[in-house]
This record gives structure tokens, sequence and C-alpha cells, in this order.
């Protein structure tokens, strides 16, 4: 992927440095992360970042085959690796929404009239998060 001018890239391509996550389902290479699980899971898994980041745009090419995924922002984790927070949703009947883990549910629905007009199903979408704090 070709860094956006003015971006950061949090991911060197190569490998999972500077991200914390449980390797057996987390895997970097060839210029990609791939999160996968080959059965069902009793909870949610998570991979984030080492650092913390507070006013930002995040851009992602994101590609998901089956269930659902997300990208968490603004999210705390515990020691077991549980994350409470905002969440970007991926996947069937959930592109788009704003999910918010272990609190308060949906914040912002599913939207199919929207999304239908700009999903690629299986294929690559572009995924831009602009997280701005208005005090």
């Amino acid at each position: 992927m070709e860094i956006k001018p003015r971006f950061t890239s949090l991911f060197n391509g190569k490998d999972l440095k500077g991200w914390i996550g449980d390797p057996i389902f987390w895997k970097a290479g060839n210029g990609i992360i791939v999160g996968r699980a080959t059965k069902q899971l009793d909870r949610n898994l998570f991979l984030w970042t080492e650092n913390e980041y507070s006013n930002f745009i995040f851009y992602s090419e994101v590609r998901l085959i089956g269930h659902n995924s997300g990208i968490q922002f603004r999210s705390i984790v515990d020691k077991d690796g549980h994350m409470a927070g905002y969440q970007a949703d991926i996947g069937d009947g959930c592109w788009g929404a704003l999910y918010e883990e272990l609190i308060r549910g949906h914040l912002v629905n599913f939207k199919p009239e929207l999304i239908k007009q700009i999903l690629h199903v299986n294929e690559w979408n572009e995924y831009m998060i602009i997280a701005i704090m208005i005090t």
C-alpha cells in the first residue's frame, strides 16, 4: 500500500514490530497484516499499537472474507487483552457502523443503502477514521 502524503505508517510492511497481539491469530508480511481464526472464538481478539494517539486520521485498506471485524480506536486494553472503546465495524451487516465494545453497543447503525453503493465485497476497500477531540 502506498503511504499517503503527510501520513506516517504504523506498519512497516514486514512484521508486527510496534504492535501487540497473539501471534497465533495475527501475522504480517508482504505488506499486509492478516488476522485469522480457523475455529469459532469464545471472545474477541485484538491487535493494537504500542503507542497511543490523540487526534488523528487513520487510513487503511481492508479486506474481510466471512464473519466480521473492526478497527478499535480511543479504546483501553486490560491485562488480559480485552478491549473497551469505539470500533469502526467491518463485515456483513455492519460495514461502516460505529460500535462501542463492552460499553454501550451500537452508536451508529449499519446503513445498507449507503454501503452497497461503495462496498467491494470480498475485495479491498478503503477505510478512514477521523478522530478529533473537540473541547
